[in-house]
């Protein structure tokens, strides 16, 4: 499986990960994979909110959120339902972390 992450205008990178269990969350997949890093702040009821990936951090004050997009190959990416420390991803999916900007319409 491949975590890949892309900012606007970049190509992204991807990172490979393997023997996790089963019930692994995103945020599991995050720790264990080579080539990629991130930082997170940890709400009691809501989990981890992702600041940087890779050392590109989404600036608040710009409106900037890093955007968890997933799905299987040959399937269109879609939005998480999920943040990184409740999502289960599924064997084989893509993730594609997308850094956004909430101010101009883009969600």
């Amino acid at each position: 499986a491949v975590v890949s992450t892309q900012s606007t205008g970049s190509s992204g990178i991807n990172a490979e990960y393997g023997g996790l269990p089963a019930d692994a969350k995103l945020i599991d997949v995050m720790n264990a994979a080579v080539g990629f890093t991130y930082d997170a702040t940890w709400h009691s009821k809501w989990g981890a909110y992702i600041t940087t990936i890779n050392g590109l951090k989404a600036d608040f004050e710009e409106q900037q959120y890093w955007n968890i997009m997933v799905g299987l190959p040959g399937e269109v990416m879609t939005p998480s339902p999920l943040g990184a420390s409740s999502y289960l991803p599924r064997d084989g999916e893509r993730v594609l972390f997308r850094l956004k900007t909430w101010g101009n319409g883009d969600h």
